[in-house]
Order: structure tokens, then sequence, then C-alpha cells
């Protein structure tokens, strides 16, 4: 595995005190940038993506502490794998290359943490889209962090037995009509926050619930610890939930992997 840094070597005017970005700042962020143009990705943006193992990223992240004002805060990271290590992985990260957006308010169908009105709670309505976004998708994420099967896809799944997995409707936003189905586990994982580090992104100090910020802020990929396997089935979620939307990630076992692509499954 290798973990990258993705990040923007570009100053910006802090929103809080709305102070000018000092010359000596804009300079050291111009030749960071010019240090470690071999990893940009974005020239526009001067976003780079860069191993952690190397002497650059020290010095991206010595900027980053030096002028904390100025440097961006949004600081994320990327692990890839060698085949080997993919196909000997027995749970995987849910992830897709495909993504639709449900219909706009959806948030509304969320309750809320409790009546201070903090965070969001549990939701309380089934998402609706429009007639062609799940057309020739078997599988899709989506803009509000969760998955999306076909009608087709659903029923093998119970077919083949693929466990922990419920179903909740996802309707044309112009009718009644079923047009796909939201995939969720019927049991959460047991909490993983500690073993992972993971930091409070936001808290109700009325009712306790905490969210967290998403798994790419850290240096290390999500950490299941080896006593956990006898909570694991096909289809699992995080207890712990994640950033404003308050979203889970959900790991598959080889089993859901090798039907998505027994399906043709790509994305």
């Amino acid at each position: 595995m290798i973990t990258y840094l993705r990040y923007a070597i570009s100053p910006t005017k802090n929103p809080r005190t709305n102070k000018e970005i000092p010359e000596i700042v804009k300079r050291e962020a111009e030749k960071l940038f010019n240090q470690c143009r071999k990893y940009c990705i974005n020239e526009k943006l001067k976003l780079v993506l860069m191993p952690i193992d190397t002497k650059d990223y020290k010095d991206v992240m010595s900027y980053i502490n030096q002028y904390s004002e100025w440097a961006s805060g949004l600081i994320m990271y990327e692990h890839k794998f060698n085949k080997k290590e993919m196909e000997e992985a027995k749970f995987l990260l849910l992830k897709s290359t495909s993504l639709i957006c449900p219909e706009k308010g959806t948030s509304q169908m969320f309750s809320r943490c409790c009546d201070s009105n903090k965070l969001i709670g549990n939701q309380e309505g089934f998402f609706k889209i429009r007639k062609n976004d799940m057309e020739k998708k078997m599988i899709t994420g989506t803009s509000a962090y969760r998955y999306f099967i076909s009608k087709e896809i659903k029923e093998k799944l119970i077919s083949d037995n693929i466990s922990n997995i419920k179903f909740l409707p996802v309707y044309n936003m112009n009718n009644d009509e079923v047009l796909a189905y939201q995939i969720e586990a019927k049991k959460l994982m047991p909490l993983l926050a500690e073993y992972n580090k993971w930091r409070v992104y936001k808290g109700c100090l009325k009712c306790g619930k905490l969210v967290y910020n998403p798994i790419q802020d850290y240096a290390h990929p999500l950490i299941i610890p080896k006593e956990f396997k006898a909570y694991l089935s096909d289809f699992n979620a995080t207890f712990e939930v994640f950033t404003e939307i308050c979203s889970r990630y959900y790991i598959i076992s080889k089993k859901f992997i090798h039907y998505c692509l027994k399906q043709g499954q790509k994305n």
C-alpha cells in the first residue's frame, strides 16, 4: 500500500480575520509548489498528489503548520493498493465512480438528533430520483453518500443470500414508481473510532451524538481489529457517522464483490 497526500499548495485569505495574504507566505507557497511540481495533478489549482514517505511531504506539512492562518486546511489522503493486496483482502470499502444526485431538499427527510436541532438524526423518508438516473446502472453512489442498486440486482442479492443487507425503495420524483433501492446494513458494526483515531467534527452537548471527520482526512486506511471478524457480514456499515450529512462507511465481503463483478459491474 502507498499512501498519498492530495493538497493544494495555494494560500487563501483567512475568512475569519479577512487579513490579506502576506508576501512571504505567497513566496514560500510558490517556492514549495515548484519543489513539488513533479507531483502536480492540476496546475491551475496548484494541486499535488504525493507519497507521504518523502521529504517533500514533510516540507508540505511544515509549511501548513508554519502558515496555518493562510495555508489550505483541506488535507486529504488516498491509499493505493497493489493487485496482490486487493486479491488477498477479505473485505473492501465500498466506493463507486458512478454518481447521481437525488431530488433537492432530501435533507428534509432526516430527523434531527434531538430538540436542539444541532445535528442530522435518522432517515425518515425515501429518496427520489429522475426516471433515467439509474439507466444502465446496477449500483451507484449518490451525492448524499448513500448507495442505490437496480431492482434486478436487489432480487439477485436476495436469492444469493447476501447477508445483513436491507433495501429501501427509491421513487420516481414525479410519481410513486419504484426506480431503485437504497442499500443499508441491518445491524451496524461495533465502534471503530478509538482504533482509527477519528477526530470529532461536530457534537451535540444535549444528546451526546458525535459526527466525525471523513476517513480521507487520515493518513491510514480504515482499520478493523481482527477480534471484530465475528461481527462482519457480506454487507456492513460503521456505527459512527461522518460530516454534515451524517453518512456511514460501507464494508463489503468478497462474496459481494465477486457477485458485482459477475454481473459485469465495473464502477
